[in-house]
């Protein structure tokens, strides 16, 4: 078996190449594997270019389509408010105006997600901005983060985004309390799990894409990693969303037990 450095955009692996015989790669063998690693790198880069190119141009046309449109909306109904006598008819556009508004966040909520490209770092500080919202609300938030480092950019990504967006449902639909934020590994998955003991979900709307476009984003996204989503609720008792995904990247000393406590289980 023969390896050969693999780096992409600052990430660096290995490509592995075995044959069944014990005979050694030659140095030009070798030379021949390092010319296809250097090629390999080179598609990777230039896909994650066009994934990026795509993105860019996606977050564009919401902005320029749908923005445009409920941004037109909401000065409509300012308009037609300022000609309303009836304290009724008043009630009901500012109910209208309140949901274009809360569009129009759900729409740069969308944006923002798709555009980003920040680290590590900079993605785990909007997962602990976002909790701070949401203590300075009244709720009592609790995080708990034990993952190895680094971890895959890829992985990351799926990681904080799920632990966000579900922090952010949490914020929209939960009506909830307390609030418990948890991401872990052992030694066969990394896992992040968001926690609440809000009003819970009917059991119709479990298998209904709860929590809109972000959170079924954010299961694609998983999917394409070998992941799984699940989302568990209980009524009354809350909600509670947890991405799985496959890592054997290092052994732990760390037994579940002694990283955190699950609530509900």
């Amino acid at each position: 078996m023969a390896a050969v450095s693999l780096r992409v955009e600052g990430a660096e692996g290995c490509l592995l190449a075995a044959r069944d015989t014990r005979r050694p790669f030659s140095p030009a063998e070798l030379a021949g594997l390092e010319g296809v690693a250097q090629s390999a790198a080179l598609g990777v880069a230039e896909a994650r270019a066009l994934v990026n190119t795509d993105r860019r141009r996606f977050a564009r046309e919401l902005h320029d389509t749908f923005g445009q449109t409920l941004t037109a909306l909401v000065f409509a109904v300012d308009e037609l408010e300022r000609g309303l006598q009836s304290v009724e008819e008043r009630r009901l556009t500012s109910a209208v105006r309140s949901h274009a508004l809360k569009a129009l966040d759900d729409m740069r909520d969308v944006i923002a997600a798709v555009r980003r490209t920040e680290g590590e770092q900079e993605r785990w500080r909007r997962v602990l901005d976002l909790a701070k919202d949401l203590s300075q609300s009244g709720i009592q938030v609790r995080v708990h983060k034990d993952l190895p480092e680094p971890l895959p950019a890829g992985l990351v990504e799926c990681l904080y985004e799920v632990a966000r967006e579900a922090l952010l449902n949490v914020k929209r639909h939960a009506r909830a309390r307390n609030v418990h934020v948890l991401l872990w590994q052992d030694e066969r998955k990394l896992e992040v799990m968001v926690s609440d003991d809000g009003q819970g979900l009917r059991p119709e709307e479990l298998g209904t894409g709860w929590g809109g476009f972000g959170l079924r984003m954010m299961q694609e996204r998983l999917e394409e990693v070998g992941g799984a989503f699940i989302v568990e609720s209980t009524g009354a008792r809350g909600t509670r969303v947890i991405a799985r995904i496959p890592w054997t990247g290092g052994e732990r000393s760390h037994s579940r037990a002694s990283i955190a406590r699950r609530p509900g289980g």
